[in-house]
């Protein structure tokens, strides 16, 4: 009987099918290019095709990545005015942006004050401040929660019984004890000594972890080893904090449970999770008030058009630092913007940083103030409209298409990549029908920070391994 040889390529296959089942990460369908948003050139299409049939015989074989839905957590929480909800999103900007100038060291004089913005950090305002959320189930037999995602926290964290100062939430507080895969790290763990802040709770000899955020607030507990339920995609020993005592966290929406951190740092979900996915993840964020689309984020290698471009990205702080070298409006270089506002200087001070968790964009005062008076040179033939202590250039329109209005186009120029801005991403809606204002404001900081409302639309894309950023406009789906 002759003897049948097997190639390892059919040995791999046949290893992939069988393993599937045993493995507890499953594979997710690829983004498709966006058909509504066509290239000029007639070319795009046969290369987006091309380049669509390579992805999906790779996502057969080896690629594996995560699909999720964001909710924004203000669609949690029902009840309060567009006004109100406006307030609400400025307040956390503030928050957020006092938030990362601490952990850049620039707490103190510099911090972001203007008018009613000059930072109560007191009240409903939950100092993390991230702005998007997604589902996850903790245990062994999921208890599901809403958790932030958060690309400025370095530690994953649930609040867990038993609580001494917990906040109150809706959904079922997670108890570690009912768990079979939760287990605390020791105090000499390696772990344990990496996280910035840990110590060790002599009396069960285990790690102890905490997080101190802006206006004396704090998560604190054990820090320990979990399975996490994504969509029905289960990920084994992620570390994260089991809170016990929490102080001034999220008093304005009992809907959120935690954080998952997508920092650079090494106890983040998305540095645990890098083996399996390439140490990538992508995002495309919406207009929750405009826009029919759902925002999305994918952990994992995503499909993205030939025309992405891509800056380096630099770790400070374990935030996504890049080199933002000026701007343009309509088509023309805004001449007071000088590439040393946006440097990191000699004591650290500075430099610009892409955050998921603001709404606007903060530009150190001079660079802000170039850039607004070559915005209002270039629509003043519009109809302007009286600013207020947030926004100090707005409009009155008489259309709620904001994707219409006649304004210039700004480009913001980073290094070996420039990004164009539309409407979409310039304008942003205030108060009375009709009002809108310039979504950037000016900061005392010599940090800058890139916020949500000029990512809208645009697929971003975190490469780690190759310490990248890209902005895809094609892919948001």
């Amino acid at each position: 009987m002759e003897k049948t040889n097997f190639s390892p390529f059919l040995f791999s296959f046949l290893f992939l099918i069988f393993s599937s089942e045993l493995q507890t990460f499953v594979l997710s369908s690829l983004p498709k290019p966006n058909s509504i948003s066509p290239s000029p050139n007639n070319s795009w299409t046969a290369q987006a095709q091309a380049q669509a049939q390579n992805m999906s015989k790779l996502q057969n074989s080896t690629v594996l990545n995560l699909v999720l839905r964001l909710e924004h957590v203000d669609a949690l929480a029902s009840g309060l005015s567009s006004e109100e909800l406006l307030s609400l999103q400025l307040k956390r900007d503030a928050a957020r942006a006092n938030y990362i100038f601490a952990r850049a060291g620039e707490l103190g004089s510099n911090l972001y004050r203007r008018g009613n913005l000059s930072l109560q950090l007191t009240g409903s305002v939950m100092p993390v401040n991230s702005i998007y959320s997604i589902r996850i189930g903790i245990g062994t037999s999921p208890r599901y929660m809403n958790v932030l995602l958060d690309t400025g926290s370095n530690v994953n964290w649930v609040q867990c019984l038993p609580c001494q100062k917990c906040y109150g939430q809706i959904d079922q507080i997670f108890d570690p004890t009912q768990s079979s895969s939760f287990w605390p790290f020791t105090c000499r763990s390696k772990v344990c000594r990496r996280l910035p802040e840990s110590k060790c709770i002599r009396r069960t000899k285990t790690c102890g972890y905490q997080v101190t955020y802006v206006g004396g607030s704090y998560s604190n507990g054990e820090y320990g080893s979990e399975t996490m339920t994504f969509e029905g995609v289960r990920f084994q020993n992620v570390a994260f904090g089991c809170a016990h005592d929490d102080v001034n966290l999220f008093r304005a929406n009992h809907y959120i449970a935690g954080i998952l951190g997508l920092s650079w740092s090494k106890s983040s979900f998305i540095s645990q999770i890098r083996d399996r996915f390439g140490y990538k993840f992508s995002y495309c964020l919406t207009d929750r008030f405009n826009s029919s689309q759902s925002s999305s984020i994918v952990f994992g290698p995503t499909w993205v058009s030939p025309g992405t471009v891509y800056t380096p990205l630099i770790n400070k702080d374990n935030l996504y630092h890049m080199k933002l070298e000026g701007f343009s409006v309509g088509g023309v270089r805004v001449p007071g913007i000088k590439r040393k506002h946006f440097k990191i200087d000699f004591w650290g001070r500075g430099g610009v940083v892409i955050d998921s968790g603001s709404t606007i964009t903060f530009l150190t005062q001079p660079a802000y103030i170039a850039l607004r008076d070559a915005f209002r040179a270039a629509t003043s033939s519009l109809k302007s409209s009286p600013g207020d202590s947030h926004f100090d250039t707005c409009y009155q329109f008489t259309s709620e298409n904001v994707s219409q209005f006649p304004v210039p186009t700004v480009v913001m120029h980073f290094k070996d990549a420039d990004v164009s801005l539309r409407a979409n991403n310039l304008m942003t809606a205030v108060g009375d029908f009709g009002r809108y204002c310039f979504a950037f404001t000016g900061t005392k900081s010599k940090m800058s920070i890139i916020g949500n409302i000029q990512q809208q639309g645009i697929r971003v894309v975190y490469d780690l391994e190759q310490e990248k950023i890209g902005f895809d406009p094609r892919t948001c789906v």
